[in-house]
């Protein structure tokens, strides 16, 4: 309980400090989860861009998720045109309500990013993170997110997209068992907009 205090707390700060400068917002459904994300750029340059995200996930069984992350993502080059890849530092504070399990990781991972030339408003976002034993804390053992969506521009600054999403981590009380609990598995819609 604990946990969620302060994973809460720490979102709703860095969201208030954030909210002025956020360049960008997603909100994405599903039957049994809500998330948001807020993302501002930090840095361009040459090479590509380097953004600050900020999110939270609550579930139809008052789970809760927030995550905080920075990335860097760049044209991968002349002989793929559209394709832009990026690395990824991410923090997860989850906090399972009904069997009372925390789980808090640090996350590598990495993120693709398809607009095919001939279809500007058309894209697709490939995304894994994962975090191994040594940086994953409280009753987990591992932890481990990977996502898919593909996105139309409805209206410049503005998209829709349909994807699958799993966030899932491994209990350390049940190594023998292998015993995954996940804060969000399936299918989901959303919207995102750029100002």
């Amino acid at each position: 309980m604990k946990l969620r205090l302060v994973a809460a707390s720490a979102l709703l700060g860095s969201f208030v400090s954030a909210q002025a400068a956020a360049d960008s917002i997603s909100v994405s459904l599903s039957n049994d989860t809500a998330y948001a994300e807020y993302g501002m750029p930090l840095e361009y340059s040459a090479y590509g861009r380097t953004d600050l995200e900020f999110g939270v996930m609550n579930t139809d069984s008052s789970d809760l998720m927030g995550t905080v992350g920075i990335s860097m993502i760049g044209e991968v080059g002349s002989q793929a045109p559209g394709l832009q890849f990026g690395l990824t530092i991410k923090g997860y504070a989850m906090s399972f309500d009904e069997s009372d399990i925390d789980v808090a990781a640090i996350t590598l991972g990495v993120k693709a990013w398809f607009v095919p030339p001939q279809a500007s408003r058309i894209g697709v976002i490939v995304h894994g993170n994962y975090a191994p034993a040594i940086t994953t804390y409280a009753d987990a053992e591992t932890l481990w997110e990977a996502g898919i969506r593909a996105e139309y521009e409805v209206l410049p600054g503005a998209a829709m997209f349909v994807g699958y999403r799993r966030v899932s981590a491994t209990l350390e009380s049940q190594p023998a068992d292998n015993a995954d609990i996940d804060m969000d598995e399936g299918g989901h819609i959303g919207l995102r907009m750029t100002f």
